[in-house]
């Protein structure tokens, strides 16, 4: 069986850190006063533990993800109704 995926919690204990800590070490958060020496254990603990951050939960939480769902049951005119096109092009220039 596999190891499991090393996590920031996971690299926060091992560095003697705070999970957030750990999150403004690898985001390079600039304004946090992070001692050069803490910022330096943070990210050798990450090398040692082959952390990688997450991109899917980095996306979602950094990111404003520009969607929005639209359910329409039974139109059989869902494609040629001129109130719905109109409702999906504003719901197009909101996002």
């Amino acid at each position: 069986m596999g190891r499991k995926k090393a996590s920031a919690a996971d690299v926060a204990q091992l560095a003697g850190v705070s999970r957030t800590t750990v999150s403004f070490v690898i985001n390079n958060t600039p304004g946090k006063n992070i001692a050069e020496a803490t910022r330096q254990r943070v990210l050798a603990a990450a090398a040692e533990l082959g952390y990688s951050p997450n991109e899917a939960a980095r996306t979602l939480a950094l990111s404003r993800r520009r969607s929005i769902g639209l359910l329409i049951c039974h139109s059989q005119f869902v494609y040629t109704d001129a109130f719905i096109m109109r409702v999906v092009e504003g719901m197009t220039l909101a996002v």
